[in-house]
């Protein structure tokens, strides 16, 4: 997998005897339109990040990612083409489906949300208007939150991008799930009511 340094997740997570990379290779972003026989043609600007930025040269083993579930092992052409060289379906994936449904944040910290939850394994993150929502997420945010998850499959090497779309609410988000999921609620004021009931059993033990 990607060094832990770089990512909470790791390769292969849904099959430990699955190929993995040694570490430190690089990860690129190649939707399924990319894919030509038995090679991919990056976009131009992911070429241009890979051998620019990155400096990668012809010869160098990359993995390429679709996020749409397969991550290819690739050895590096000449001009924008990877050769496939194994497939790797779904790489760095946990065994569960996550969701994610977020209140709307302002600023920049729907971006940071994206980030580390991509990272931490979500495949989907619903950003919804609760009562004390102050930021809005208009299309053009909205598709920099999409970039963002881009970026963060390719820093932690997996094989789907997270879907990021926005609900009017809590209910309204809550509906698209099935009724078999299983629902963990992050609740400040349950929590305080928990340390409420805490310390006043630590001062009746007291009296």
């Amino acid at each position: 997998p990607r060094p832990p340094s770089r990512s909470p997740v790791h390769g292969g997570m849904s099959d430990p005897l699955s190929p993995r990379p040694r570490g430190g290779e690089e990860f690129v972003y190649a939707p399924p339109r990319t894919l030509r026989g038995k090679g991919i043609v990056l976009d131009t600007e992911e070429a241009h990040h890979l051998f620019r930025v990155r400096r990668v040269s012809p010869g160098a083993i990359v993995y390429a990612t679709n996020g749409e579930g397969m991550v290819y092992e690739c050895t590096v052409a000449e001009g924008r083409t990877l050769n496939v060289d194994r497939q790797l379906p779904e790489f760095g994936e946990p065994p569960l489906h996550l969701t994610l449904f977020m209140a709307m944040l302002k600023g920049d910290a729907n971006r940071e949300v994206v980030d580390l939850a991509t990272q931490l394994g979500a495949r989907s993150i619903v950003f919804f208007r609760s009562e004390h929502s102050e930021g809005r997420l208009l299309p053009d945010k909205l598709l920099k939150l999409r970039l963002k998850a881009i970026e963060a499959i390719k820093q932690c090497g997996r094989a789907w991008l997270p879907g990021v779309n926005v609900a009017v609410s809590l209910t309204v988000a809550l509906s698209h799930i099935s009724a078999e999921s299983t629902i963990f609620l992050a609740n400040p004021a349950a929590e305080a009511a928990v340390e409420a009931r805490r310390m006043d059993g630590l001062k009746r033990a007291a009296f």
